[in-house]
């Protein structure tokens, strides 16, 4: 039995490769997964989609409130799509879509080891293998966004690292084979532009790209554009499709996240942009450094010294979409959340060239030592390098203190508990009372009365109030407007929280010592420091007189004059 699963894997030596692949993504899921607490249900944002997924599959369509106004508050139209299939067909969605997302990793990975067997003229499991997937683990960041965060962050990265692939390709294709990679290609670009906004500035460059390859192969310049019709074709006719259907559907041309995220202000985004990058690489992964640096060289060395053959020129693309990647934030002003989610799905790509650089042309040979131990040293001190280089974000925080994007796990937790309480704590009004919320993802799940949010990502006046977004306000937390506020004046108004029995009377909010610098204080403006608010809202602690639960919030001042004395009893904070 023992001699033929050996043979079996001699004659099959992807299999092999294939199951050390499939056990390494299980294992980083498993060790990654447990040191977060088992989260079931993905980070806040991820709620939203949800919201979403939930409403669509009950036949609501695509709104944030049943019977409310349509938008759309998600970024990734083919993953709501998606999950929404799960939520009207399989018992436990939330848990489906973390099986799909580890799936969609592990088939991405090996074909990422698969390519890197293919640069290195073997097959079956090798040392880089270990390398590369291990730099992958211990840099904090990947595993953490595309496994169980419940983001589109896995589908995204495979899809652009597909593309990337096929396009490494034309260089060698035969005659024969050019037909169906036009398709191919066609199908990547136009399920690419259901993914992400992004898609039709990466698909333009994708496309320019595919041009100047056909050209590269001996072909003029009109020949190599006609021969690309296909995937132009395909993309510019689903691109023109979602924008109509957007403007049908919608109203708008793009999702209302990016009127709510991106500022009109191109120096701006580049100033944010720049921000982002530079945080992300001194704080979460400074090993990007000599990375960049290895494939910028690299690809100077390429183009000063002519060398195009077919082989150089196929990871010649592979490393100037690597370098396009820290380029794109500078367009749209980067990301709020922290381990770099946008540069995410285009680092294994760069990883896999670095790790072929790495081994090929770095590694130093010394005759008295084995190349394959000397390789093995040389890969070793680089990933304990990578796994202790972050000043705050080192790898050993999974196991000693709370892992990275522990916070954002957090939020959505506390906020499908926050609004559960709060649906019990208004049970018998009629209607329940309009929420103004900052995180607007758990709470809308389980709340059961309308949820506005204040940011503006599912709430289109908002969004729109300002095409140039407060450069003083927090990254993609900037669209709040105060007319807008006013305009839509919500019962119940951030902070909100219950408290213990035994907890003081809290002072106002505007009157702590962190007000100035809070978080959510910037992004609304410091509102509650107006004298108009203050004319229409008040801090109050009511207590239930059913349940004895204590909630403190900022109430409007004409819903705090309707409760029923009998039911609530109403301490102000302030007149």
């Amino acid at each position: 039995m023992e001699k033929t699963a050996r043979e079996i894997m001699t004659r099959h030596p992807n299999r092999l490769l294939f199951l050390v692949t499939t056990l390494f993504i299980w294992g980083a899921f498993f060790l990654l997964w447990q040191s977060y607490g088992y989260p079931l249900i993905g980070i806040d944002d991820a709620n939203i989609y949800q919201v979403y997924m939930r409403n669509l599959a009950e036949g609501h369509g695509l709104v944030y409130q049943v019977g409310g106004e349509k938008v759309e508050g998600f970024t990734s139209l083919l993953w709501m799509l998606t999950g929404a299939f799960c939520y009207r067909f399989l018992p436990a969605p939330e848990q489906a879509l973390i099986l799909l997302s580890v799936l969609i990793i592990n088939i991405l990975i090996y074909l990422l080891n698969i390519r890197l067997n293919q640069y290195e003229g073997k097959s079956g499991i090798q040392w880089h293998h270990a390398f590369f997937m291990l730099l992958l683990f211990l840099v904090p960041g990947f595993f953490d966004w595309t496994l169980f965060s419940l983001m589109e962050t896995g589908l995204w990265s495979l899809l652009l690292s597909m593309l990337s692939l096929r396009l490494s390709n034309v260089p060698f294709l035969t005659h024969e084979q050019e037909h169906g990679d036009h398709w191919v290609t066609a199908i990547l670009l136009g399920a690419m532009v259901l993914v992400r906004p992004e898609s039709l500035l990466w698909g333009v460059f994708f496309l320019i790209i595919r041009t100047a390859l056909f050209y590269y192969r001996k072909v003029t310049w009109y020949d190599a554009i006609r021969i690309n019709m296909i995937p132009f074709g395909i993309f510019s006719g689903v691109s023109l499709a979602i924008t109509f259907w957007r403007l049908y559907y919608f109203g708008y041309p793009f999702p209302n996240t990016y009127y709510a995220k991106v500022s009109v202000s191109v120096w701006d985004n580049f100033k944010m942009g720049a921000i982002y990058l530079i945080d992300y690489i001194v704080h979460y992964n400074p090993i990007l450094i000599p990375v960049l640096l290895c494939l910028a060289g690299w690809i100077y060395q390429v183009i000063s010294t002519r060398n195009y053959q077919p082989s150089t020129v196929s990871k010649l693309v592979l490393g100037v979409i690597c370098l396009l990647n820290i380029v794109f934030p500078l367009l749209t002003g980067g990301d709020h959340f922290g381990l770099g989610r946008l540069l995410q799905p285009l680092l294994p790509l760069t990883y896999l060239l670095f790790t072929f650089l790495y081994f090929r042309l770095v590694s130093i040979n010394l005759s008295a030592i084995p190349v394959r131990i000397l390789n093995g040293v040389h890969g070793l001190v680089f990933l304990t390098i990578a796994m202790l280089s972050p000043n705050l974000f080192r790898f050993y925080r999974y196991a000693f203190a709370d892992p990275p994007l522990h916070n954002e796990f957090f939020l959505a937790r506390h906020g499908r508990e926050t609004g559960y309480q709060m649906s019990r704590f208004f049970e018998g009004e009629n209607p329940l009372p309009v929420w103004g919320v900052v995180c607007a993802g758990g709470i809308a799940y389980r709340y059961e009365g309308k949820t506005l949010d204040l940011l503006g990502l599912n709430n289109v006046a908002m969004a729109h109030a300002s095409p140039v977004k407060p450069t003083d306000r927090p990254k993609n937390h900037a669209s709040f407007d105060k007319e807008v506020f006013y305009a839509q004046q919500p019962d119940i108004m951030f902070p909100t929280l219950f408290l213990d029995n035994d907890t003081i009377l809290p002072a106002p909010f505007e009157q702590s010592d962190t007000f100035q610098n809070d978080f959510f204080a910037r992004a609304l403006g410091h509102i509650h420091e107006d004298a108009r608010f203050k004319s229409l809202y008040v801090p109050v602690v009511v207590t239930s007189e059913r349940k004895g639960d204590r909630l403190y919030a900022y109430f409007r001042r004409q819903f705090v004059s309707r409760l029923d004395t009998n039911m609530y009893k109403v301490e102000y904070l302030e007149r």
